[in-house]
């Protein structure tokens, strides 16, 4: 038997297997799941069973959770048996079985077989590939959780093929935590004994939700590849990455996603279920929830919202919960107290009393067992009292029931639990202890009598803190005892017990403190703290900035804005500045152009009341920034203008420079590409020079951007490659969208095919992970103009209609001009001449509108005219657009642009038959690509002359041909598409120049 200081312990028969399991593995690891599966193996129970267990365990052996003598915690992974075990033979047994009291009511269901049977139906549709959406529901205390409990303990043990996975929302307040239910239904799934398999899932399908596990994906090179791959995701890529992850992992065995108390959902976990909603039909999928309707009504607009929108559409059920009956309370007293010699009126009295409202009937069966008035005597259960004396002396409705139960506790056990009360339905002791100035152990002695003896509470878990503190979780049996204790504490008390909380978790959590911001946040509100509540709600923010969450986070910015006027004078300035450009930076980042300039002009005029020169500067860049990108190129003159008179009357090169960007960058979308060359250059000289990483960016990605536009497409690939290493490693998607699309198209013009369409596609998934209509809308176009150079025009129209149909939908309009230019050469190709003309129109008249980028989309309509024109016989017509093309592309210095202007100078010559001005014109175009690689152009130029001299008899016609070939082979070995290689070679140009060729070698 078990001894204790010369006197035999009882054990539980768990706590005896529970025991002798740990004994046996002495001084190893014995894992959660193997425990469980050990101790209840033909049964579900949840993770709380066995801490409970071990709570017990360790009281039994005289220890706390901070004095772990014999039993050691291993975070996340199981309990370590650690004193030393010596085996006996002749000594007895180790541990004596104790007997147990009246059954306890957590682990049976009675009254909601139907429903019960109705989710083991939609289990079974869920696993033949019909999954659904079920929600149950009904008031505070009707047994939602105890249903939700009987379901998942029969999904375990019936079906063991399915994967179960549950979190629960948390009553907040404000703007609500993203995603936590969520994000606690993966941490299990990670945990559990399919943790391996669903990590490399999420590695595949969902890496924005890795970084929200750094223990489970913390390996350095994993961390840098995850970081670098989810560069620019946003909130829709996280949502369409969960639903796609649950959807794989459905697809490899069923999937029971349980959600506990969504009236409390946070919009981001609603917008998670609005999508799962429309796919849960076709996948092995159920997904099962709770909540309150009354709530539902009263206060979650969100979730409210979108039980509408599914129950419009036939997308969920709900399964609502109604009282027990007499039958339902008869058949609870059986099961709980047996055997028992109750009264057949017991049950009746009961329902009487309580029309069957199972919080309120199992509380006063309770409170009568705690009073004595149900007692156990020899073999059975009896009443001590008449029934006439207990109709007497019943609470008269389920508050007053809870209140009569606290009555009955002893003065240090009801503060002890409405202390508790301030953290929330589920609290520590380490902070509990703290509050009440209390031994650790002494505390968790009593809190395990308040959840074996009266059931107020439920012990769930042990956990260590970031400090090392080991403590044991708890949770309020039902919601509305946390809300009773909470409402009856005087309202100083509670202010002080709050700001005592909020302390004693940072001291637990220290720097990780942040992370925990929410709850910290409403602490110090409701202590009264207005200070560290907007510290804790601009650190919220914060959070959901990281989890993509930007307009979220603009909500808990604009919650902090509301205390820092509570704040004494001195305080208020630096908060305000904090929020105004946390605010404004979340707006920008979801394209709220109106409300990110509303923050930053409160930010300009901040600084300029306290005339903080610094600040000053800083809101006018941000304002440049938000101007240059909704096209308000007047007041981003003005803002660049004021914002450079600052920094120079400073004399600090950081700020300079950081102003000068945005400059050049305007000046590169009006054509002022001189002063854009310099400005950039000088940003890039300095920003070396100082060790600024962000301007360094920005001056890389737009000089290479304009070594591209000026035909310098070597300088262009060895700036832009820079610039995409340096925006992966700053994790500026923009930038690196920029780097990569322009990086694509200068490989493409120096004719390095695959390597382009590489390039492009992978900027097109990045985009497209990110949900950014902006890229997606630009690269289609460009991965057309490569089909069209290599001569397959069926692949170029495709992509050149996606393009248009993309930009149309994103009104992005300069993708839009793009695409018509390039369908007017698609026309133009198949001898659509209406066609052709329209959309040359169209692009002209988006052109004639917007002056962004105007320049260059002008030299491709130009250009494209030129080649209709002459397609046509319009041979004055068509040299005429060629003459404009040649001036703007001298003015702006677009070499490539130069040389086709020549190259269509020359086909009109040819086509009025003047041959020495055609050679002319094509003897020019070669002099102005010469230094420069631009093989796509320079080999149709070289085939043409060759066919010009040819007629003219000159002698130097083979040169031009064996040039041509030369190249041509060149771009034929950069080409791995086995299709579009064939369609190149196969082209009458290109087999020209190669037959040419070869009749000259083999003559």
């Amino acid at each position: 038997m078990l001894m204790g200081k010369g006197q035999a312990v009882a054990l539980t028969p768990k706590g005896f297997d529970l025991l002798l399991a740990l004994v046996r593995n002495a001084g190893h690891v014995v894992g959660k799941e193997e425990l469980m599966r050990e101790i209840w193996p033909d049964t579900f129970v949840e993770e709380n069973n066995l801490t409970v267990n071990i709570s017990a365990l360790r009281k039994v052996l005289g220890e706390g959770t901070s004095d772990q003598r014999y039993i050691h915690t291993v975070p996340r992974r199981g309990y370590r048996f650690a004193a030393s075990v010596r085996q006996s033979v002749a000594s007895g047994p180790l541990v004596q079985r104790g007997s147990e009291t009246a059954e306890d009511d957590s682990e049976f269901l009675v009254g909601r077989e139907s429903e019960l049977r109705k989710l083991e139906g939609f289990l079974r549709e869920a696993i033949d590939g019909a999954g659904r959406m079920i929600f149950v529901t009904g008031e505070p205390g009707i047994g939602k959780t105890a249903l939700s409990r009987a379901f998942l303990r029969l999904a375990r043990s019936g079906f063991p093929t399915v994967r179960l996975c549950r979190g629960r929302c948390v009553e907040q307040y404000g703007v609500c935590e993203s995603y936590l239910p969520v994000l606690d239904s993966i941490s299990e799934l990670l945990s559990g004994p399919d943790g391996e398999f669903v990590a490399d899932l999420l590695r595949s399908r969902a890496p924005t939700w890795c970084l929200q596990f750094p223990a489970v994906f913390a390996s350095g090179e994993a961390l840098e590849h995850l970081y670098r791959e989810t560069v620019g995701a946003t909130k829709e890529r996280m949502v369409r990455e969960m639903v796609d992850a649950l959807g794989n992992l459905a697809s490899t065995g069923p999937v029971l996603l349980h959600l506990e108390d969504l009236h409390w959902a946070d919009p981001s976990t609603i917008d998670l279920l609005r999508r799962l909603s429309r796919d849960t039909g076709k996948r092995r999928l159920l997904v099962t929830g709770t909540f309150r309707s009354e709530d539902v009504e009263r206060g979650n607009h969100p979730f409210k919202n979108f039980l509408l929108e599914v129950q419009a559409h036939s997308e969920c059920e709900e399964l609502a919960l109604g009282f027990l009956s007499r039958e339902h309370l008869a058949t609870y007293l059986d099961t709980r107290f047996a055997p028992n010699r109750f009264e057949p009126e017991l049950a009746a009295l009961i329902h009487g009393k309580t029309e069957g409202q199972p919080l309120f009937a199992t509380s006063l069966v309770q409170f009568l067992v705690e009073r004595g008035d149900i007692a156990r005597v020899g073999e059975y259960w009896v009443l001590t009292r008449l029934l006439s004396e207990l109709c007497l002396e019943v609470p008269v409705n389920v508050g007053k029931m809870i209140r009569k139960k606290f009555e009955a506790l002893e003065a240090e056990d009801r503060r002890a639990l409405e202390y508790a009360s301030i953290q929330g339905e589920e609290f520590i002791s380490a902070v509990l202890a703290g509050q009440l100035d209390m031994d650790a152990l002494a505390l968790e002695e009593r809190l395990d009598r308040l959840d074996k003896v009266h059931h107020l509470i439920q012990t769930t878990a042990e956990d260590e803190l970031p400090d090392g503190t080991v403590t044991t979780r708890y949770r309020f049996s039902h919601v509305l005892y946390q809300n009773a204790l909470y409402s009856d504490l005087v309202t100083r008390r509670r202010i002080l017990l709050h700001r005592q909380t909020g302390d004693l978790i940072i001291q637990f959590y220290r720097d990780r403190a942040p992370r925990i911001a929410t709850q910290l946040a409403m602490h110090f509100e409701r202590g009264r703290d207005f200070g560290r509540t907007v510290e804790f709600l601009i650190h919220t923010g914060d959070n959901a900035r990281q989890i993509n969450a930007n307009e979220e986070a603009a909500g808990h910015y604009t919650r902090a804005a509301g205390f820092v006027p509570r704040l004494p004078l001195e305080q208020q300035v630096p908060w305000l500045h904090t929020i105004y450009q946390k605010r404004g930076a979340a707006y920008l980042a979801v394209g709220q152009f109106d409300q990110a300039i509303d923050d930053f002009t409160n930010l300009l005029d901040l600084a300029r009341a306290i005339k903080n020169r610094t600040w000053e500067h800083s809101a006018l860049n941000s304002l440049s920034e938000v101007y240059f990108y909704s096209h308000r190129l007047d007041e981003l003159d003005e803002c660049t203008g004021e914002a450079l008179r600052i920094a120079q009357d400073l004399g600090d090169e950081r700020m300079r420079i950081e102003t000068l960007v945005f400059i050049a960058m305007r000046q590169d979308i009006v054509g002022d590409l001189a002063e854009a060359k310099r400005n950039l250059e000088e940003t890039i000289r300095v920003a070396r020079a100082l060790g600024d990483r962000r301007a360094l960016l920005d001056g890389l990605a737009w000089r290479g951007q304009l070594h591209f536009f000026q035909t310098e497409y070597e300088f262009a690939q060895k700036v832009l490659t820079e610039a995409i290493e340096l925006a992966s490693d700053l994790r500026h998607a923009p930038l690196l969208l920029q780097a990569q699309f322009f990086l694509g198209l200068s490989l493409g013009n120096l004719g390095k095919v695959s390597d382009a369409l590489e390039t492009l596609r992978e900027a097109t998934a990045i985009a497209r992970r990110n949900g950014d209509q902006y890229w997606q809308a630009k690269i289609p176009n460009c991965i057309a103009w490569i089909y069209r150079e290599l001569e397959d025009f069926d692949q170029a129209l495709k992509y050149d209609l996606k393009g248009l149909e993309v930009a149309r939908a994103s009104k992005v309009s300069e993708a839009e001009s793009n695409a018509l230019i390039s369908l007017g050469y698609d026309h133009t190709h198949a001898a659509e001449p209406q066609k052709a003309l329209k959309s040359f129109g169209e692009a002209a008249a988006i052109l004639e509108s917007d002056i962004w980028c105007r320049w260059r989309f002008t030299l491709r309509l130009y250009a494209g005219l030129s080649t209709h024109l002459l397609s046509r016989g319009e041979l004055d017509k068509a040299a005429g657009y060629a003459r404009l093309l040649l001036e703007a592309a001298t003015r702006y210095e677009a070499r490539k642009y130069i040389a086709i202007a020549h190259k269509l100078l020359a086909e009109a010559a040819i086509a009025g038959d003047n041959l020495a001005e055609a050679e002319t014109q094509l003897n020019t175009a070669l002099l102005q690509l010469a230094g420069y690689s631009v093989p796509l152009v320079a080999w149709r130029v070289y085939c043409m002359l060759g066919r010009v001299r040819l007629q003219l008899s000159h002698g130097s016609t083979a040169e031009a041909f064996e040039r041509a070939s030369t190249i041509v082979q060149m771009i034929v070995a950069n080409v791995h598409e086995e299709k579009l290689r064939a369609s190149f070679l196969g082209s009458p140009a290109v087999r020209e120049v190669l037959v040419t060729q070869s009749a000259r070698m083999s003559g």
